[in-house]
């Protein structure tokens, strides 16, 4: 755990000192929010991310990704992240997850006290986001919302917007070189 500190702690000092006007998050993988909050201690690291996104067996098998929305102490276990946090809050969910029910997380987030809420908008069998959700959890909440999947265009950067996410995310499109687009042309 202490390397994962240092490393996380190096990544964060680097970046800041090239680009000391960005905002930097973590996406944090951990069964106790204990982990996360130490993160959170890190000098200029503004967002710490509880993943409950990844769908990895190695990771689901215990308990953390995707499988976090499943547990029966979810509550509990974000609002001491929000509440002994030294950065601000995300949480970033996989949608569409069997059994679990999308509202009911997005507005547990919001009632958490979570600052931003980061939904892997993807539908099983559509090669597409799932904007209707996106749609559905901004009517539902009022929480910052970002939203991720197939934004790899201006079309669907506009699309997620336009179903109501307050921003977007673009880092597996950014990474994989296949953004087709300039930010500055939205």
């Amino acid at each position: 755990q202490e390397e994962i500190y240092s490393v996380i702690e190096n990544e964060v000092s680097l970046i800041k000192e090239k680009y000391p006007n960005i905002t930097v998050f973590a996406n944090l993988r951990a069964t106790s929010p204990e982990p996360i909050i130490k993160i959170s201690n890190i000098t200029n690291l503004d967002i710490v991310e509880i993943n409950c996104h990844c769908r990895q067996e190695e990771l689901t098998s215990i308990g953390c990704g995707q499988n976090m929305l499943k547990r029966p102490d979810l509550e509990d276990y974000i609002k001491e992240v929000v509440k002994k946090s030294k950065s601000k809050v995300s949480l970033k969910m996989r949608a569409n997850v069997e059994g679990v029910d999308n509202i009911e997380i997005a507005k547990l987030a919001e009632d958490c006290g979570v600052d931003y809420l980061h939904v892997d908008a993807m539908k099983k069998g559509i090669f597409d986001a799932d904007y209707d959700l996106i749609k559905e959890i901004s009517n539902e909440t009022n929480i910052f919302l970002i939203g991720n999947n197939s934004v790899n265009s201006i079309e669907n950067a506009k699309k997620m917007l336009n179903s109501g996410a307050n921003g977007f995310s673009i880092a597996r499109a950014a990474i994989k070189g296949k953004l087709d687009f300039n930010l500055n042309d939205i």
